[in-house]
């Protein structure tokens, strides 16, 4: 008995004992098939990417104005009002942030003062912001007899 393998026969591996196989029109439509979809994955990854940096410019400005609300913070509760602001630049992985920090004695209550920080990049030919405002109170001293 011999195997199939040996066997010259084309025809006897077919149901029906006919040889069928993929006309020219269907392998062309299997590759156009495969290729728009090959292109429409691509398209995703690319609009995935360019999310996934702007979320991420997003997230260091809000951690870096976090972090100047935190200093200004303690400015005032030592009782110092920068009232000319502060500016600078950092250099956060591969983006530039620009800030701006300011505080300023309200002038309804001196004690209050009223914090404004903005971060501001740009990557190509979009700019973003930033804004963080609140008002800070420093603590009273315990000897002010009208405390």
């Amino acid at each position: 008995m011999t195997s199939p393998i040996g066997r010259s026969d084309p025809n006897t591996f077919c149901a029906g004992g006919t040889a069928q196989g993929l006309t020219l029109i269907e392998v062309l439509l299997s590759v156009v098939i495969l290729a728009v979809g090959a292109v429409v994955i691509m398209q995703a990854l690319v609009k995935i990417s360019y999310a996934h940096t702007i979320v991420e410019d997003q997230t260091r400005a809000s951690l870096l104005a976090m972090s100047k609300m935190a200093e200004l913070e303690l400015a005032v509760r030592e009782g110092v009002f920068p009232e000319k602001g502060e500016r600078g630049r950092e250099r956060m992985g591969t983006q530039t942030m620009l800030w701006e920090a300011t505080s300023q004695a309200r002038e309804e209550d001196p004690t209050l003062a009223a914090v404004h920080v903005t971060i501001s990049w740009r990557r190509g030919s979009a700019v973003g912001e930033r804004q963080l405002d609140t008002l800070l109170r420093p603590p009273q001293d315990a000897s002010d007899p009208s405390s």
